[in-house]
C-alpha cells in the first residue's frame, strides 16, 4: 500500500504541531494504515453531537526546542550517498501522468540499529524536574528527511520533538499520540516492526534531530527505541518550486519514500 506524498497541495502531517515564525498550526492525517505510515494523533478543534457543543482539547503550549544550546545532542552522521546512485534513483523512473513520483529512498542507520546502541547514545540532562535529551542525525545532501523510530517503550507523557539545528521550526507529539498509532496498527492486525515504527515528518535539509522530553517523575529507563532507518529525500516536498513541474505530472499520485522498506526505494 502507499500513502501520499505529502506535496505542495497535501502539506498535512498528523499529531504534530508546526511553528514557523511565531505561528502555530495543527495539522491531521485522514486516519488510516498503511505499512506503519499511519503516523499518529490528530487535531482535536471540538465537535459538535446531536445539537450539542464540544469542547475543544485544550491547547498546549507553542512548541519550542528545550535542549539548552550549551548541551549538544549526540551526532550520528551517514556516509555521503553516492552520487551515481542518487542519479539513479531520481531518473530511473518513468516520466509519465500518473506514474507513483519517487522523491527519495530508504537508508539505514547502523549506529541506531537497535534499542542498546540508541539508548547508549542519549545523554540525559536534568531540566525543570524532568530529564531531556536529544540526537542529530546527518544523511550528507539530503534535501529532506525523516526518522523511522522503532519503538519499544515510551511513556505517555513524553515529549518527542524534531527540528533541523539552527531552525525556528519545530514539531512536537507526545508519547500518548505515538503509542496510540501504534495501537492502531496493531489493531490492524500488523504485528510486524512496521507497525511499531513511528515516521517523523518531514525535516527540510541534511540534518534532523530528535528530542525527548519527560516530565518529573518519568525515569530515562521509559524509554527505549531505535532509529535504524531514514529517509533520505533528494527532492524536497517542502521545496514548492522544485517540485511543481514533477507533481504535475505525476498527477495525483504521489508515494512516500517510506511505504517502501527496501533501500533500492519505491519503483
Amino acid at each position: 500500500m502507499s500513502v501520499p506524498i505529502l506535496s505542495s497541495r497535501q502539506n498535512t502531517w498528523a499529531g504534530v504541531r508546526w511553528v514557523v515564525s511565531g505561528v502555530a498550526v495543527m495539522t491531521a492525517l485522514a486516519s488510516g494504515v498503511a505499512a506503519g505510515q499511519d503516523m499518529g494523533g490528530a487535531a482535536h478543534p471540538g465537535g459538535y453531537v446531536k445539537g450539542k457543543a464540544t469542547p475543544a482539547r485544550p491547547e498546549r503550549a507553542l512548541p519550542q526546542r528545550r535542549l539548552p544550546l550549551s548541551q549538544l545532542p549526540a551526532q550520528v552522521v551517514l556516509d555521503r550517498v553516492e552520487a551515481t546512485r542518487v542519479q539513479r534513483e531520481a531518473t530511473g523512473q518513468l516520466s509519465k501522468p500518473g506514474v507513483p513520483l519517487q522523491i527519495g529512498f530508504s537508508r539505514e542507520v547502523p549506529m541506531l540499529r537497535n534499542t542498546a546502541h540508541t539508548s547508549a547514545l542519549l545523554s540525559w540532562t536534568s531540566l525543570s524536574g524532568g530529564h531531556i535529551a536529544a540526537i542529530s542525525l546527518t544523511s550528507p545532501d539530503a534535501l529532506g528527511l525523516r526518522l523511522g523510530l522503532l519503538v519499544e517503550k515510551l511513556p505517555l507523557t513524553a515529549l518527542l520533538r524534531f527540528y533541523a539545528q539552527g531552525s525556528e521550526q519545530v514539531f512536537e507529539v507526545s508519547g500518548q499520540e505515538i503509542m496510540e498509532t501504534i495501537a492502531r496498527n496493531r489493531a490492524a492486525g500488523d504485528t510486524s516492526d512496521e507497525a511499531r515504527t513511528y515516521w517523523s515528518p518531514v525535516i527540510d535539509g541534511q540534518e534532523i534531530t530528535v528530542e525527548i522530553d519527560l516530565p518529573a517523575g518519568v525515569a530515562p529507563e521509559e524509554v527505549k527505541f531505535s532509529i535504524p532507518r531514514v529517509s533520505h529525500l533528494f527532492s524536497s516536498p517542502l521545496e514548492t518550486h522544485a517540485l511543481h513541474t514533477q507533481i504535475g505530472d505525476a498527477e495525483s499520485c504521489h508515494l512516500d519514500s517510506m511505504c517502501c522498506t527496501s533501500t533500492k526505494g519505491i519503483k
